[in-house]
C-alpha cells in the first residue's frame, strides 16, 4: 500500500520533480473547479502546470457531495450546472483528463465521495430529490433529527448502513470503472458516518441489536446521552453500550470498503484501489472509522476502543491511502516540541 499524506487543499506538490517510486498527488475538486474545467483546453493547461511542479499522479472529484456525478451515467444524475455555470453533457471530462493525462505520464484517479447524498446550504442533492429516506437520522442534543434539518453541517449524509445504499453506491463504483477502462485509480472519500450523533435510526438501531445479540432497553439513552445542564456546550455521557456501539459502526464500514475493493477489482483486477480518511486517527472513531491495520490494537492505546475494534482496521484493503494532514505543525520536530511543552495538538475544526 502506497500512503500519501495531503495537506490542506487536497494537494501535495513540490516544486522540483518528484524522485522515482516517490508520489506528489494533485486533488481537483468538482465543485470548486466546475467552471474551470468545463473545456479541454483548460484542463490541458492546468495538466502541462502539474508537469512542471512535478505531479505524478491527479485524482478528478467525479461524485461530489451532492450525490450527482460528472460522466454520463444510467443509475446516477449528472451535475449539469453548479452556481450559474453549466456544463455540455456530451463533454467526456474525465476521458479527457485520462487521455491528456496519460499522454503526460500522470497516473489519473477518479474520486467518488460516498456516504454523502446532498449539501445543505443549498438545499440540493438526492436526498433532497429522489432519496430522502436514505439521509441519516442525527441525535443531537435538541432530540432526532434528519440530517437535511441540520443547516450547520453542509454534507447531507446517507446511512451507512442501509444496504439501499451500499447497493446503490456499489453499483455506481462498478459502472463508472466499466465506462473507463483506462482509469488507474479509484480513490473513495467520505466513506463513513456523518458523525458521533449518526446514525440512529430503527435500521441502525435493528441492526445493532442483531451485532450483539440482544435487545436494547434504552434506546439511545445506552448509548449515550446529552447533558446540557448549566452548560455553554453539551456534553456526551456514555453509556454502557457506547463503546461496543463505536465498534459496531467500525464493522458497518469495513464491511463496505471489503464489498467496494470486491465491486472494482470485478470489473477491472488491475485498478488501484485507493481511499481518503482524515489524519486524526485517535478521535476519527467518531466518524465509525477505523483506518489502521489489524495489526494494531487501539485498545491498547485508548479507552474508547474495545479488543476486537482492531478486527475492523482496512488498511491491508487499500492499495492507495490518501490522509488528510490538516495541522499547522507539519514535521515530526514541530510536533515533538509541542510534546515536550506538554501543549496539546487541537483537532480540526
Amino acid at each position: 500500500m502506497i500512503l500519501v499524506a495531503l495537506a490542506a487543499g487536497f494537494s501535495a506538490c513540490s516544486t522540483q520533480p518528484a524522485e522515482e517510486n516517490q508520489k506528489a498527488l494533485l486533488w481537483f475538486d468538482a465543485t470548486a473547479n466546475f467552471a474551470r474545467f468545463a473545456s479541454a483546453d483548460s484542463i490541458e493547461f492546468y495538466l502541462d502546470k502539474c508537469v512542471e511542479v512535478g505531479i505524478t499522479d491527479i485524482i478528478i472529484d467525479m461524485r461530489p457531495i451532492s450525490g450527482e456525478v460528472l460522466y454520463k451515467s444510467d443509475i446516477a444524475p449528472f451535475l449539469h450546472e453548479w452556481r450559474g455555470v453549466k456544463r455540455d453533457p456530451d463533454f467526456d471530462f474525465l476521458g479527457h483528463f485520462i487521455e491528456q493525462g496519460h499522454k503526460r505520464k500522470f497516473k489519473v484517479h477518479a474520486a467518488l465521495n460516498m456516504f454523502v447524498g446532498g449539501h445543505n446550504f443549498f438545499d440540493c442533492g438526492i436526498v433532497y430529490t429522489d432519496y430522502p429516506q436514505w439521509q441519516t437520522i442525527n441525535y443531537t442534543p435538541e432530540g432526532m433529527k434528519p440530517i437535511t434539518e441540520l443547516k450547520r453541517k453542509y454534507s447531507a449524509m446517507m446511512n451507512p448502513a442501509n444496504s439501499e445504499v451500499r447497493d446503490y453506491l456499489l453499483s455506481i463504483l462498478k459502472e463508472l470503472v466499466g465506462k473507463y477502462p483506462k482509469l488507474d485509480g479509484i480513490v473513495l472519500d467520505r466513506g463513513r458516518f456523518g458523525g458521533i450523533q449518526a446514525d440512529f435510526s430503527d435500521l441502525s438501531k435493528n441492526l445493532f441489536e442483531e451485532y450483539i445479540k440482544q435487545k436494547i432497553e434504552n434506546f439511545p439513552s445506552d448509548i449515550y446521552e446529552w447533558d446540557s445542564n448549566s452548560k455553554e456546550r453539551p456534553e456526551l455521557i456514555e453509556g454502557p453500550l457506547f463503546k461496543k456501539w463505536l465498534e459496531w459502526r467500525a464493522s458497518v464500514i469495513y464491511s463496505f470498503y471489503e464489498q467496494a475493493r470486491a465491486a472494482v477489482k470485478s470489473v477491472n483486477p488491475k485498478i488501484i484501489f485507493g481511499n481518503y480518511t482524515g489524519a486524526w486517527y485517535s478521535s476519527y472513531y467518531d466518524v465509525g472509522v477505523n483506518w489502521a491495520s489489524q495489526k494494531y490494537d487501539p485498545s491498547e492505546d485508548y479507552g474508547w476502543a474495545t479488543p476486537d475494534y482492531k478486527k475492523y482496521g482496512y488498511a491491508e484493503l487499500l492499495d492507495l491511502f490518501t490522509v488528510g494532514c490538516y495541522f499547522t505543525e507539519i514535521s515530526i520536530e514541530e510536533v515533538k516540541k509541542l510534546n515536550e511543552l506538554n501543549i496539546p495538538v487541537p483537532k480540526p475544526a
